[in-house]
């Protein structure tokens, strides 16, 4: 069965990058913060999941539901219902790490605002798609076992509209920091990193979207368990490239000490010197914004501290803030 090789490649894969993160954060930037904290619990769910991917495969998964005895396809069904609320509270969670980075990436206000407003969205979907798929049958176990008197909800309206807010989800946290992108004045190579960093945002859209086709395609085949093979691996491999995505800002300090040849020369320098100079800030308060890209795991640019007198026009105090989000952006994806 393809679903277990393909599960294990993905599932290696966002493992070796949250422990490289998590190393980074630890030991190398040493001030882990939430946005770690739910990516762990993100993987932590996600390797239960693929535990019982395993289970379903053991028991007829993508075989013929006709060739398959009765007890077998009940043991499936089960290990499918506790599949589906883990995939959704996997990809929950990895859009809540994904959010709580972005706040310490982009601290202006009207964005905070937006951000907010994304974290209770993503906070009200993801309850109700986690409780729509865990509460799908009234009894619970008439999910697997049919012979029983039950109430459902439609399948068809809650997997699609399930999957239309994952994809919504997913749109929102890729194009949100563009506006932000836009202003920024950086080097070709730097413009480049952010490309693909941002792609890969966007990869992780288009696995939603072909595990939705997979999912129209399940509710239309007459055979279940034979239909649920492609689903359950697409589902699996959504869940492990999104939290791999969400993993790759973080790493850039573990990349400036593994690859200085791709920093620019300054970059270079300010790292060397970064503890040196942060020993010498913790006692300078006009530092802050420093601290808070520090406590991301993403360093700034060594800059003076702006000083803005009252007598500057609005015009020059939105070009200083044009050039500090530079700074940041430089810092970050270099």
């Amino acid at each position: 069965m393809y679903a277990l090789p393909v599960g294990i490649v993905f599932l290696c894969v966002a493992t070796i990058t949250v422990a490289l993160r998590l190393y980074t954060r630890l030991r190398l930037v040493r001030k882990p913060g939430w946005d770690d904290l739910l990516i762990v619990v993100s993987l932590a769910t996600d390797i239960v999941f693929f535990a019982f991917l395993v289970i379903e495969s053991q028991n007829g998964l993508a075989e013929n539901e006709a060739d398959l005895p009765p007890e077998v396809v009940r043991r499936q069904l089960k290990a499918l219902w506790i599949t589906i609320p883990l995939y959704n509270l996997t990809l929950t969670l990895t859009k809540l790490s994904l959010i709580f980075l972005y706040r310490r990436l982009f601290p202006t206000h009207t964005y905070r605002i937006l951000l907010i407003l994304t974290l209770i969205f993503v906070i009200i979907t993801g309850l109700w798609m986690v409780l729509s798929t865990l509460l799908f049958c009234i009894p619970i176990n008439a999910f697997w076992d049919t012979s029983l008197p039950r109430t459902c909800l439609p399948e068809d309206v809650v997997w699609c509209l399930n999957a239309a807010f994952q994809i919504t989800t997913d749109l929102i946290l890729v194009v949100l920091p563009l506006p932000i992108l836009a202003k920024l004045n950086l080097p070709k190579r730097q413009k480049a990193a952010l490309l693909v960093i941002f792609a890969l945002g966007f990869f992780v859209c288009a696995t939603s979207i072909i595990r939705l086709t997979t999912i129209v395609r399940l509710l239309r085949d007459p055979d279940f368990t034979s239909g649920n093979g492609l689903a359950a691996t697409w589902s699996f491999i959504e869940s492990a490239v999104a939290i791999t995505c969400a993993c790759l800002p973080p790493l850039r300090p573990l990349l400036v000490r593994v690859f200085p040849k791709l920093i620019p020369s300054r970059m270079r320098s300010y790292h060397n010197n970064r503890d040196n100079k942060e020993s010498r800030s913790n006692s300078n308060n006009n530092n802050n914004n420093n601290n808070k890209a520090e406590e991301a795991g993403l360093q700034q640019l060594p800059s003076r501290p702006p000083t803005i007198s009252k007598s500057r026009t609005r015009k020059s105090i939105s070009r200083r803030g044009t050039r500090n989000e530079d700074l940041d952006f430089l810092a970050v994806y270099g």
